[in-house]
């Protein structure tokens, strides 16, 4: 995959779980921005995300700020219409993406 943080949040978007999960690795990991896991592995990541694609009819992302250093790629994102325990409905958030071999391998989101 060319671009599988922008193919990621296209799919976010669309609130297509399939499409989302074909941008990250079997083994990715997604953490907030304490460095705390919150998710591992596609089985865990398909479980959240359904849950919210499911759930947050109105959800978007807006990418306010992409930057991209190696194998970083760095989103300033302004989220809106998300149902999840835990988490507000809207937020400006920072979200660092590692990409290897066309895939997302890792995910912190600072919030």
């Amino acid at each position: 995959m060319e671009d599988p943080v922008q193919h990621q949040l296209e799919a976010f978007n669309n609130r297509d779980i399939d499409a989302f999960m074909e941008a990250f690795a079997d083994d990715a990991t997604v953490e907030n921005g304490g460095g705390e896991e919150m998710m591992s592995g596609s089985e865990q990541i398909r479980a959240f995300y359904r849950n919210v694609f499911e759930n947050s009819p109105n959800l978007h992302c807006d990418i306010v700020n992409r930057t991209t250093v190696g194998d970083w790629v760095i989103d300033e994102e302004q989220l809106q219409g998300l149902k999840a325990e835990g988490f507000p409905e809207e937020a400006h958030a920072m979200v660092a993406y590692a990409v290897e071999d066309g895939h997302i391998t890792f995910a912190r989101m600072y919030s």
